[in-house]
């Protein structure tokens, strides 16, 4: 499981923008997302270690977003993970439904972070 917070330039996160990408999640970006490097690429970030999301993969998020959204919405792409948070125990009770709602969810919490990053001072981080 992964986070993505945000920061300001004084180090202060604002908890109510963190985004939860569980391992179910991250999977299905690596796996399934063929044509969106920049998702792909996401998926595949070390789940151990913070990392500084840079510019060029916060653009690359940015372009490839808006497609993305259209192939969500359109049902194109191979159908997300029905539950995720299951930390491969296979307990539905543990985890939360998340489908196709899940995901739009997760674009749009994602564009709204991607949005506040381009924000001088903003940094968008990935930790574990």
């Amino acid at each position: 499981m992964l986070f993505l917070e945000l920061f300001d330039g004084t180090g202060r996160d604002f908890p109510e923008l963190t985004t939860v990408l569980d391992d179910e999640l991250l999977d299905y970006l690596r796996d399934h997302l063929g044509g969106f490097p920049s998702f792909r690429s996401l998926g595949s970030l070390n789940r151990e270690e913070d990392t500084l999301l840079e510019e060029p993969l916060r653009e690359g998020l940015w372009n490839e977003l808006a497609d993305l959204s259209r192939q969500v919405q359109r049902r194109l792409l191979p159908a997300p993970p029905a539950w995720v948070g299951l930390s491969d125990l296979a307990d539905l009770r543990l985890g939360d439904e998340f489908g196709w709602a899940g995901l739009v969810d997760f674009l749009t919490r994602l564009q709204r972070l991607l949005t506040l990053a381009r924000k001088p001072g903003m940094e968008l981080w990935i930790s574990g």
